[in-house]
C-alpha cells in the first residue's frame, strides 16, 4: 500500500541538510537548547486535497527522547532520525484527511542527559494553494516544467517520484518568483516507459523565518502530475 509516510520522507533530508552545520557548530560547553517545529502538509490525493501534521525537535546536543502534546490533548512519541540531533514524527496515510487538522499550541518534551525541557510551538494554518502545473515533459534525460506562481507561496521545489512515491530526485529550494524549472535525474535514470510523478512543492515559511528558512516550515502544499519516460 501507498503510505504518505514516504512523501513525508523529504522533510527529513530538508532538515538535516539545512541544519546539521549550524548543530555542529555548537559545543558541548554550551548550554542545552533546541526547538519544536509543526508544519501542515498539504496534498492532492485522489483529486482530493487531504491534510496532516509533521512534527520535528532538533536541538544542539543529543536527546534520549522525545514527544509532543497536541492542542487536542494526545500526545506523540519523536523517533530519533539516526546521527542527527533530530526527531520526527511523519503522518502516515490514515492521519491525513479531508479537514484541516487542529492547529494551536504543541508542547514538545526531550529528554537531555537526564534532565526534560520543554519547548513551546504555536501553528497556524493559511491553506497555501497547490501550484498549478502548466507544461512537464521529458527528453534525453532531461525534464523541464512550468508552473504558475502561487499567491502565498515563499518558495518551491521540484521533485521526481516514481509510482510508489519513492522519490528519486529532489531540487533546489527555488524563489518565489520561478516559475520553470529543469534537471537531470542523474542519480537514478528512470526506466523507459514506466510512469513517474513530477512534483511541485510550494512553500510558506512563518513570518520571522529570517534566513533560517527550513527551520520554520510553516506549510507545504505537493501537486504533481504523471510522466510516462520516453
Amino acid at each position: 500500500m501507498i503510505t504518505l509516510q514516504k512523501i513525508g520522507k523529504l522533510f527529513i533530508l530538508l532538515f538535516i541538510v539545512a541544519g546539521l552545520a549550524s548543530c555542529k557548530d555548537d559545543t558541548e560547553n554550551d548550554n542545552f537548547d533546541g526547538n519544536g517545529e509543526v508544519i501542515v502538509l498539504k496534498r492532492q490525493l485522489n483529486d482530493d486535497a487531504v491534510y496532516a501534521r509533521a512534527f520535528y525537535v532538533y536541538a544542539n546536543q543529543p536527546m534520549s527522547s522525545a514527544s509532543v502534546t497536541l492542542p487536542e490533548g494526545e500526545t506523540l512519541t519523536l523517533s530519533p532520525i539516526p546521527q542527527t540531533n533530530f526527531y520526527s514524527h511523519l503522518p502516515t496515510i490514515g492521519d491525513f484527511t479531508p479537514s484541516v487538522p487542529e492547529l494551536g499550541t504543541f508542547y514538545f518534551t526531550v529528554e537531555n542527559e537526564g534532565i526534560e525541557h520543554e519547548f513551546v510551538e504555536s501553528a497556524s494554518f493559511n491553506d497555501i494553494d497547490f501550484a498549478t502545473i502548466d507544461t512537464v515533459y521529458a527528453n534525453n534525460n532531461k525534464v523541464r516544467i512550468e508552473w504558475q506562481l502561487v499567491a502565498e507561496a515563499d518558495a518551491y521545489q521540484v521533485r521526481l517520484a516514481d509510482e510508489n512515491f519513492e522519490v528519486l530526485f529532489t531540487g533546489d529550494l527555488l524563489n518565489n518568483a520561478q516559475t520553470i524549472y529543469e534537471f537531470w535525474p542523474v542519480s537514478q535514470i528512470p526506466e523507459s516507459g514506466k510512469t513517474y510523478k513530477v512534483e511541485i512543492l510550494a512553500y510558506s515559511f512563518e513570518p520571522d523565518a529570517g534566513n533560517s528558512l527550513l527551520y520554520n516550515i510553516e506549510e507545504i502544499s505537493i501537486s504533481s502530475v504523471d510522466i510516462v519516460w520516453p
